[in-house]
């Protein structure tokens, strides 16, 4: 797992290796808002930029890297 805060809303991002996806959770609430699939496979990493305008995301069974849109 790793976690990124978003530096604008709050959100946190938070990847899972075992299912291949991230996890967008509303930290106000602790509740998902939603979940970004099809990433490949092994996701483990994800970094903002600090205008919250990307979010990059490493994946072991991946050979390039990924900046999901959001929502």
């Amino acid at each position: 797992w790793c976690i990124d805060l978003h530096p604008s809303n709050g959100e946190a991002w938070v990847t899972s290796m075992a299912e291949n996806r991230i996890y967008v959770i509303d930290t106000a609430t602790y509740s998902v808002l939603t979940t970004i699939d099809d990433l490949g496979f092994d996701t483990f990493g994800v970094a903002f930029n600090p205008a919250g305008t990307t979010a990059l995301v490493s994946a072991t069974g991946s050979d390039c890297a990924t900046s999901p849109s959001k929502r």
